[in-house]
C-alpha cells in the first residue's frame, strides 16, 4: 500500500482465517499509521492475516491502490532495465522456468500487471497478453509503452472471451478478500492444461 499521508479507513471489518476459515487467532503484530493494523496467526493453519481489516469497497480500493506508482511520469519503455523496482530479470528467471510446465503457451493472464514487467517478459513467448489492475495511471502506461491490453477491474469479476493457458498473480492475492474465489475464479479461465501462478510474501522467511 502506498501513501503519502495518513490513511484512516472508513470502516473495518472482523474476518476468520481466510485459508481455512478458523476463527481461534494470536496477535502476530501490530503496523502502521498508530499501530491500528494487526497481523493475527491462525491457530489451524499458521497463516498471517490481517483482521480486523479495512472494509474491502471501491473507497479502499482508490485510497490504497488506484493511485500507486506515481513515478512512471515520463518513464520510457527502455527505461525497464535500469529500474530496480521493476525486477525485470527475475521475472525473466520465473517464466523461463514456467514455460517448462506451459506447453501450449496460448495465452497469459497478469493479475495485478502493475508496471507491466511480468508482460514485458511475456509478450515474447505468447500470442495474447492481457493484463488486469486496479490503477487506470498503470494500465494507461502499459498500454503505451507495451501495446497490450489492460482491464480496469476486479478479477472477480473479468469476464473474458480467451482461456488463459497461464494466469500469472504476484504478490496480489494475499490483498483480497476472499482468495479462494479468486483460485475459483482463475480454475474457470484456464484451458485444460492451464497453469495458475500465485507468488505470496512469506512472513517467516
Amino acid at each position: 500500500m502506498h501513501s503519502e499521508v495518513e490513511y484512516n479507513p472508513s470502516s473495518w471489518e472482523t474476518v476468520n482465517c481466510p485459508f481455512c476459515n478458523h476463527s481461534a487467532f494470536k496477535v502476530y503484530e501490530r503496523f502502521g499509521h498508530k499501530l491500528q493494523f494487526t497481523y493475527n496467526k491462525c491457530k489451524s493453519c499458521s497463516l498471517i492475516y490481517t483482521s480486523p481489516r479495512p472494509t474491502y469497497n471501491q473507497e479502499f480500493i482508490d485510497r490504497a491502490y488506484a493511485t500507486y506508482y506515481q513515478f512512471t511520469e515520463g518513464l520510457q519503455l527502455d527505461n525497464f532495465t535500469y529500474v530496480h523496482t521493476s525486477s525485470i530479470p527475475m521475472f525473466k528467471s520465473e517464466l523461463d522456468n514456467l514455460l517448462n510446465f506451459d506447453k501450449e503457451q496460448s495465452a497469459v493472464l497478469d493479475v495485478g500487471s502493475g508496471m507491466g514487467t511480468f508482460l514485458y517478459v511475456a509478450k515474447n513467448h505468447y500470442p495474447i497478453c492481457i493484463g488486469l489492475d486496479v490503477s487506470k495511471k498503470m494500465g494507461e502506461f502499459i498500454e503505451k509503452n507495451l501495446g497490450i491490453k489492460i482491464f480496469i477491474e476486479q478479477f472477480d469479476q473479468f469476464q473474458s472471451p480467451n482461456k488463459f493457458s497461464l494466469i500469472h498473480m504476484s504478490h496480489v492475492i494475499e490483498h483480497v478478500p476472499n482468495p479462494n474465489e479468486w483460485i475459483a475464479k482463475a480454475k474457470e479461465l484456464l484451458t485444460k492444461n492451464g497453469v495458475l501462478v500465485v507468488n505470496v510474501p512469506h512472513k517467516f522467511s
